[in-house]
């Protein structure tokens, strides 16, 4: 599991008993942020991989999914 997401589930764990303060706040709504934008990039190479699939662009699919790999999520489907 990502740290981020360990914190955002603390954070969210403390919501759930009192309001956040805004630091905490400021915090979440950042994490929130960075793991839309992580979603966003894996969807992105997904998409791009299997286009490059099709249009029998080996190099660029080997490319995609090396980013892919980078982040953690290579080799899923």
């Amino acid at each position: 599991m990502l740290p981020t997401i360990q914190r955002l589930a603390m954070l969210r764990t403390v919501e759930k008993k009192r309001p956040l303060t805004k630091p905490e706040q400021k915090e979440m709504d950042l994490i929130k942020d960075y793991i839309m934008n992580r979603a966003w990039k894996i969807a992105f190479y997904r998409n791009l991989t299997t286009a490059a699939f099709i249009a029998g662009d080996a190099k660029l699919a080997r490319e995609a999914n090396e980013k892919l790999m980078e982040m953690g999520e290579g080799g899923k489907t």
